[in-house]
């Protein structure tokens, strides 16, 4: 069963400067993100990098790691996830 480690935090998506707004789950060696979605089952996905990342806890699929999403949930190895220092600190 999927454990949640992250309640409100920023899927970074650096192949297009955006970001998704979640919950980051852990499952074994996988991350779970479940993103908000809107009304058609999608991930919002912001694109103004604004004042809300410099507090947040942010991760990302490491480089290379191959990456499922499908309906707002993205699932990617946590072994090779880059997060920022808030979101290692609140993990501990």
């Amino acid at each position: 069963m999927a454990e949640c480690v992250i309640t409100g935090c920023a899927l970074m998506r650096p192949e297009n400067e955006a970001y998704s707004w979640g919950d980051l789950h852990v499952q074994g060696d996988q991350y779970i993100f479940n993103a908000v979605q809107s009304n058609d089952g999608e991930a919002f996905h912001f694109d103004d990098l604004d004042e809300r990342l410099k507090t947040a806890k942010r991760v990302s699929p490491g480089p290379g790691d191959e990456v499922f999403e499908r309906r707002g949930v993205v699932i990617f190895p946590a072994e090779s996830a880059v997060c920022n220092e808030l979101a290692v600190e609140y993990m501990k």
